[in-house]
């Protein structure tokens, strides 16, 4: 399982880094190894027997105190498709968290309207190492 989300990872991340004009894209350095050993709980959904899109979702307290979705990537071959919804939206049913918070690429439009439909609003901006201008949405609450 972890290779096949690997695979999606690859792809949708692959198109990411070129929308934010990057050449240095650490989620493209994911391996399966390191997928399978991450502590977060991953939920995908597949179309015609394949992988279409993957959410990872960590708990850093342990203890539902906030949710962190560390990656949501849809396969180039099912954007549009709502798949990127469904999967917040499966997340935020089930979670029993104070908050959830997101991090993605300043200019990474589509996925901030993605999380902006969703209740979720600007936290903070940052840079990462490599130079990448990012932006952390937070939902408070059941603000949904």
């Amino acid at each position: 399982m972890a290779e096949r989300i690997r695979r999606v990872m690859w792809a949708g991340y692959r198109v990411e880094a070129d929308l934010l004009e990057v050449e240095v894209f650490p989620p493209l350095d994911r391996t399966s190894a390191s997928i399978a050993a991450s502590k977060g709980v991953f939920f995908g959904i597949e179309r015609t027997g394949q992988l279409a899109a993957v959410i990872e979702v960590e708990d850093p307290s342990g203890e539902l105190g906030e949710l962190e979705i560390a990656s949501l990537v849809v396969h180039p071959d099912h954007f549009r498709q709502g798949l990127g919804a469904r999967l917040v939206a499966h997340v935020l049913d089930r979670r029993g968290a104070r908050a959830v918070t997101v991090s993605t690429g300043r200019a990474n439009e589509p996925a901030i309207r993605l999380y902006s439909s969703h209740g979720f609003r600007e936290d903070r901006l940052w840079m990462t190492p490599c130079g990448i201008r990012m932006v952390t949405l937070r939902l408070d609450g059941r603000a949904r």
